[in-house]
């Protein structure tokens, strides 16, 4: 029994590449009988966790969790003892089962070696294990990260275009029902990025917060409510001077002269 629950680590990476992860299910239908030994904790039918494993979600989180509790009663049972239960989740949640397998079947090969006197190579370390989930956290975390810019990208695709000075010349009213405005800007006014990050209408260091309309720059016409470019507008503005614009994230794609 000793010798058939030993496992080189490097032919169990192997067997789960090559059999596409089915490998890793008939892990644990194994290492779930062997825990079985552990004589201080409820025994567990093989058969039931590994369907459990396979049909129900984030229950194999918990098989782990479990299993390394059993495997630590099987180290402290040897003189080496484990608290191996948080490293296990952080192995099985970043990295799926494929590290988690290899961190508790190193340990599981310690026990029986010790018993049997014939180590197997090509173990791994709890060290290693730790740094392996580190790497995996790390790389989740950043593209995380990548995905939430992304999608700030794709609301306001503008705003993330590199040296995007706006620098307006001409501004109508909006509302079709008051009368038409149009104002020469003087050198001090332009749109621009204030410091939190938001682009908007701006004199010195002040935003135009009471000011809502369309500006015109060497990038085309844009839209401005309340002193600030509304990225998220879709729709119509009628300027109340015959000219009706027609806006897509914040930027007027075409304009139509109306009869009044």
């Amino acid at each position: 029994m000793a010798e058939q629950n030993k496992r080189n680590l490097v032919k169990m990476l192997l067997l789960g590449l090559v059999t596409l992860g089915i490998y890793w299910l008939y892990w644990i239908y194994k290492v779930t009988q062997l825990s079985n030994h552990v004589k201080t904790l409820p025994e567990r039918s093989p058969v039931a966790q590994l369907f459990l494993c396979m049909l129900v979600p984030f229950y194999d989180i918990y098989w782990y969790y479990q299993t390394s509790k059993r495997v630590d009663v099987m180290m402290a049972s040897v003189g080496h003892p484990s608290d191996s239960g948080i490293l296990t989740i952080l192995l099985t949640f970043f990295t799926g089962p494929v590290f988690a397998s290899l961190f508790l079947q190193d340990k599981i090969n310690l026990v029986l070696g010790i018993k049997t006197g014939k180590p197997v190579d090509s173990n791994i370390s709890g060290a290693l294990a730790l740094g392996i989930a580190a790497v995996f956290l790390i790389v989740g975390l950043i593209a995380l990260a990548t995905l939430d810019t992304v999608r700030t990208i794709k609301q306001n695709p503008e705003a993330f275009q590199q040296g995007y000075n706006f620098g307006s010349s001409l501004i109508t009213g909006e509302n079709p029902e008051e009368e038409s405005n149009e104002i020469e800007l003087d050198n001090e006014e332009s749109v621009r990025q204030t410091k939190d990050g938001r682009w908007a209408l701006m004199k010195g260091d002040k935003v135009e917060e009471d000011f809502t309309g369309v500006a015109e720059n060497e990038k085309g016409l844009w839209y401005i409510v309340d002193g600030y470019v509304d990225f998220d507008f879709y729709g119509t503005v009628d300027s109340g001077d015959g000219t009706l614009y027609s806006i897509e994230n914040g930027k007027v794609v075409s304009e139509e002269q109306t009869n009044d």
